[in-house]
């Protein structure tokens, strides 16, 4: 059985953007094939770029521990007091919901800010 390696893209098909504040974290590269994404350096990065950036990830993080914690006590703080074990879906979603409201609003503000720098 014969193995095909594949062809990697030229250099003037392979484009990276990477904002002043890029972290390095999610380094995804955006190919560009048959004109299906273009990016130039005016445009504002996408949202996932944004949210991929290390300082908005730990902020976030931060933020769900300890707003997740005083969600978590104050919901389910007498099953925990009473030593039985709450449900694992809402205690993960505890902390899901405060680290992805944070996110998104750090998003938000990047993008603003870009939209309109001062």
């Amino acid at each position: 059985m014969m193995m095909f390696r594949q062809r990697r893209p030229t250099a003037d098909k392979q484009r990276r953007f990477r904002p002043a504040h890029y972290s390095g974290l999610c380094d995804v590269p955006f190919i560009l094939t048959k004109g299906l994404i273009r990016l130039s350096n005016t445009q504002t990065p996408s949202i996932f770029v944004l949210a991929c950036n290390r300082n908005t990830l730990i902020r976030a993080l931060r933020l769900a521990l300890v707003v997740g914690t005083l969600l978590l006590l104050i919901n389910q703080g007498d099953l925990l007091w009473r030593g039985e074990m709450p449900n694992l879906l809402k205690m993960v979603l505890t902390y899901c919901v405060p680290f992805g409201v944070s996110v998104w609003t750090s998003v938000a503000k990047d993008r603003e800010v870009q939209r309109h720098p001062s």
